[in-house]
């Protein structure tokens, strides 16, 4: 009988040590691939793009962040968080999304 309980062990932990070394995490399976350039995204002054039917982040987002406010911002929209366009020119914008992962969005205003 201990024999076959300390078998059953020793195989439940092989098993266990396999999966962790040849299954890949949840998050790297689930996560677009970025490629490290940040995804474009073009509006007008004063128009808005919203982030979540972008596809490139799991909503609702954590974290939204654009580095020069006065070319781009995000707000809260109906649906999501929305880039606005603010004045011509280019800027990058942050988000982190529900699955922690950050995302960077080039964005142009004309």
């Amino acid at each position: 009988m201990k024999r076959n309980v300390l078998l059953i062990a020793l195989c439940l932990a092989l098993i266990s040590f396999l999966s962790a070394v040849t299954i890949p995490p949840v998050a790297a399976q689930n996560t677009p691939a970025v490629e490290n350039k940040p995804y474009p995204i073009t509006v007008g002054v004063g128009q808005v793009v919203n982030i979540c039917t972008t596809g490139t982040v799991i909503c609702p987002v954590r974290f939204t962040m654009c580095v020069d406010t006065s070319i781009a911002t995000i707000r809260e929209g109906e649906n999501g968080p929305e880039i606005v366009g603010v004045k011509p020119g280019a800027t990058l914008c942050y988000t982190t999304s529900a699955n922690a992962v950050r995302f960077a969005y080039a964005v142009t205003v004309r």
